[in-house]
């Protein structure tokens, strides 16, 4: 940490093996060990060391580690890092807006929606719709177009919200439908106070979303 002009604490996150790699002659196999740390301090990058350094949001490092950014090797120990941090506030926060927003999102829950850290665990795959000037309220017969656009998971565990999964890729979000038994739903904000869009409480309708997506 003395690079970035820090001295914070640090934990192990484990020890990980990469996999195997070689070049025709040479095989190697490589043993990485994870550490974190947490800090409200900024970096002073030692120009010795590095040239540079970036804050990255949770929520664009998961997204970087499913694309073309980085070696494979860092792929796994990024998803490692994610998948033991517990999730963040930048995820909360994109929830909190995908759901109050003004776009057209549908929430497919595995029980009822609650942001607060004390609620149980839950699952929300989160549906988003194509804007259109003709959809109405009602149930899900009266949104005027249904096409996905985007669609993206998030998991609570222990109080913290993760985004897990996320397709933004809209020929292949076409390929989910918005259920045809949707209705209002009652959310509960992270500050207690509720609020109301549509979806539907559906643990089994939720858990084959995740399939697929998982297949995805």
């Amino acid at each position: 940490m003395e690079e970035l002009g820090l001295q914070p604490q640090i934990s192990m996150v484990g020890k990980y093996r990469m996999p195997q790699f070689t070049d025709g002659k040479l095989i190697e196999n490589e043993w990485v060990v994870l550490y974190s740390s947490r800090t409200d301090e900024g970096t002073r990058p030692n120009p010795d060391e590095l040239e540079g350094t970036k804050e990255i949001p949770m929520a664009e490092l998961s997204k970087m580690a499913e694309g073309r950014q980085m070696t494979p090797d860092s792929k796994i120990l990024i998803g490692e890092f994610l998948r033991t941090s517990g999730g963040s506030d930048d995820d909360l926060k994109e929830l909190t807006d995908l759901v109050m927003g003004s776009g057209r999102v549908i929430v497919i829950a595995q029980a009822d929606v609650d942001l607060r850290s004390e609620a149980p665990d839950n699952t929300l795959v989160l549906l988003k719709m194509v804007q259109s000037s003709s959809a109405a309220g009602g149930r899900g017969g009266g949104f005027g177009e249904r096409r996905v656009t985007a669609v993206s998971v998030f998991r609570s565990k222990g109080g913290k919200w993760t985004k897990v999964k996320e397709i933004v890729d809209e020929g292949r979000a076409q390929a989910f439908e918005i259920p045809y038994y949707v209705s209002r739903l009652p959310f509960v904000l992270k500050d207690g106070s509720e609020s109301v869009g549509y979806g539907v409480v559906d643990p089994e309708l939720t858990s084959a979303l995740i399939s697929r997506i998982a297949g995805q």
